[in-house]
């Protein structure tokens, strides 16, 4: 009886001890972040591969590198393939883990998918931000013409749920391509 009772002991102490450590890692997260913007405007990137994502209308994302600033600037036009968006740096009080879960929220004039009928005047959806690197981007890439509305909008980086930062552009028709009408809402 006695060894059956000194193995429960050392269960509840190993549960015990995983709850302390637990409770060390809730108390080490990232605390009052704030994030400073560092660049914005139009950027050069390379798609890595594409995931599935609800809160956009085209259902995906892409997971991109190699993003670079090709111009500084918060008149957008309307092309096919252009990202724009902004770099920023995040940092916490006290603690500063590696990775911050964070929300990335773009306002934009309402976009249709034309196949799913989805229609959005948000499009959000999760993130990590690392406070190991200088500059983190993020945006918004035209992957699809029907994505590609005139108007004011605005890219947000959210922690659960306060904006962190923000920053406008105005997107307006490509007039190295007239022809093409670029608000896809009409």
């Amino acid at each position: 009886m006695k060894l059956i009772v000194s193995i429960v002991s050392l269960g509840f102490l190993g549960i015990s001890a995983s709850a302390h450590a637990e409770q060390r890692i809730l108390q080490q997260q990232c605390k009052n972040p704030t994030a400073s913007i560092i660049d914005y405007g139009i950027y050069e990137e390379e798609i890595d591969s594409q995931h599935e994502e609800h809160g956009v209308a085209a259902g995906y994302n892409n997971m991109t590198y190699n993003k670079r600033l090709i111009q500084s600037t918060t008149d957008i036009p309307g092309r096919e393939n252009l990202n724009f968006g902004f770099r920023y740096s995040l940092h916490c009080e006290g603690y500063n883990p590696e990775e911050v879960p964070v929300t990335i929220r773009v306002l934009h004039p309402k976009m249709q998918n034309p196949t799913s009928k989805v229609e959005l005047t948000v499009s959000e959806w999760g993130d990590n931000a690392w406070t190991s690197y200088l500059n983190y981007h993020t945006g918004f890439l035209f992957n699809e013409p029907w994505e590609i509305v005139t108007g004011d909008w605005t890219i947000q980086v959210l922690f659960k749920g306060r904006k962190l930062a923000e920053k406008s552009f105005s997107v307006s028709q490509d007039t190295h391509n007239p022809t093409r009408d670029a608000d896809a809402t009409k």
